[in-house]
């Protein structure tokens, strides 16, 4: 809680020497120019309250921005959705097994299912059948993350969380996206 105006002018009075040379009346010239300095710090102190809350990804605002930045973060999305998944980004601890990346998608606001191994395709490509599964060792470091889209605009903030996916995910590993 800030400290009032009303409680700096108290203190800079207390602050001043004794004696009836300090007219200290309400409307007195110094009693107007400590209200005014009081002012100022009060206004300083709130600021300073304001950066202290700036610090924690899930409350900031004004430095939305710069944390977004500093973790590689597109920033789509509402204020509430950006520090949600600011947040899941910063407390993200690191992990490469399935429940990790679901709680990380969790964390930001999705539901998601991830499937490890070999990948279905519908597409058919030269010398398979259509929608024969994809083999080989190109193939042993796919994974899929099945999102639920609860979205509206359906795909409106998806960047996101594909780059907190893409970002904690393994390097030697390709992950797909699938919105369902």
């Amino acid at each position: 809680m800030s400290v009032t105006p009303e409680s700096y002018t108290r203190q800079l009075v207390q602050l001043l020497p004794q004696g009836r040379l300090w007219y200290l009346d309400e409307g007195s010239v110094l009693r107007r120019f400590l209200l005014g300095l009081a002012d100022e710090l009060a206004r300083v102190d709130g600021r300073v309250e304001d950066l202290l809350r700036e610090f924690d990804p899930r409350q900031t605002v004004e430095l939305l921005t710069e944390w977004e930045r500093a973790y590689g973060l597109e920033g789509a999305g509402t204020v509430a959705q950006r520090q949600a998944i600011l947040a899941a980004t910063v407390a993200a601890r690191g992990g490469q097994t399935p429940a990790y990346f679901e709680s990380l998608a969790l964390a930001a606001g999705y539901q998601a299912t991830v499937f490890e191994g070999f990948i279905e395709t519908p597409v058919a490509r030269l010398g398979s059948r259509l929608g024969a599964r994809l083999y080989g060792v190109a193939w042993a470091f796919a994974w899929r993350v099945e999102v639920v889209d609860t979205s509206s605009p359906p795909a409106a903030t998806h960047a996101e969380l594909e780059a907190i996916i893409r970002r904690a995910a393994p390097s030697h590993t390709v992950v797909y996206f699938e919105y369902v």
